[in-house]
């Protein structure tokens, strides 16, 4: 039971990462708890997002700065406790923008929660631990 949990706990991620490769914001935030307690934060210094209005200002401002990108997650480490669970994993990001193909490593992190048994996203913090490779 607990690894079919789990594994309802990553897809939810996986699906917001396609999603957010598909650089469409109204998919990419039916993932994302509808709660004014959502944060979302990312790398930069304005990159943090509260509710659901947030979180749509920072999907539109990153998707006008991307032409195209795709995703690809390493071993999750997933821990759940009854309806609360959090997820890390290294996550690799090609990002095409202005002309030129960006390799990003980056750290993911997330807290989600069971609401009306749906895994959703209420906390997520994106990192980038080392500088880009061209």
């Amino acid at each position: 039971m607990r690894d079919e949990v789990k594994a309802h706990v990553w897809a939810t991620v996986e699906a917001m990462l396609d999603a957010y490769c598909r650089r469409d914001v109204q998919a990419t935030m039916s993932y994302f708890a509808d709660t004014p307690e959502l944060v979302c934060i990312g790398s930069g210094p304005r990159e943090k997002s509260v509710g659901h209005t947030g979180l749509r200002q920072g999907l539109v401002h990153d998707f006008a700065d991307t032409d195209a990108m795709e995703v690809a997650c390493g071993e999750p480490l997933i821990s759940v406790a009854g309806d609360v669970a959090w997820v890390a994993t290294d996550c690799l990001f090609t990002v095409l923008a202005d002309g030129e193909t960006l390799h990003v490593k980056a750290r993911l992190t997330a807290v989600l929660r069971r609401l009306d048994e749906t895994w959703r996203i209420v906390q997520s913090h994106l990192s980038l631990p080392f500088p880009p490779e061209e």
